[in-house]
């Protein structure tokens, strides 16, 4: 009987762990995040500043940058194994020149180490995007 319960014992400890390197173990805290934008097109790399303000009740608000780089969002998020997802739901005036991978928009994945919150996402063929901030 002790084996078996020193199996188990040995099994739960090797998922935790397991588990926190794979995935983020940090809870997100609501709160305002603030630091660089970056998306790396094929052709150049463009880079801006931002503050995401992450609530409590799973909304959040992300500010435009100098040039839309990036573009200003609102909305609502999930946040599940290593993933975050950002539903967009602000009114806005379609610009047609603006790259809408800009918005903080769909599926990303995340690390949180406390402080720093680190996003970044490959869209569409497009380029990657990344948010590095740190909370306030």
């Amino acid at each position: 009987m002790r084996k078996i319960t020193l199996l188990f014992a040995t099994i739960a400890v090797a998922i935790f762990f397991y588990g926190c390197e794979k995935f983020s173990c940090h809870e997100m805290e609501e709160g305002t995040y603030t630091g660089t934008f970056k998306v790396t097109y094929a052709s150049e790399t463009k880079t801006g500043t931002t503050t995401v303000d992450l609530k409590k009740d799973s909304e959040y608000a992300a500010s435009a940058g100098s040039d839309n780089i990036p573009a200003a969002g609102s909305g609502t998020y999930k946040m599940r194994k290593g993933k975050i997802t950002f539903s967009d739901t602000m009114t806005r005036i379609q610009i047609a020149d603006l790259d809408p991978n800009l918005i903080l928009d769909g599926e990303y994945e995340y690390e949180l180490d406390g402080k720093n919150l680190k996003i970044w996402a490959d869209k569409n063929e497009v380029g990657h995007y990344e948010y590095e901030l740190k909370k306030k």
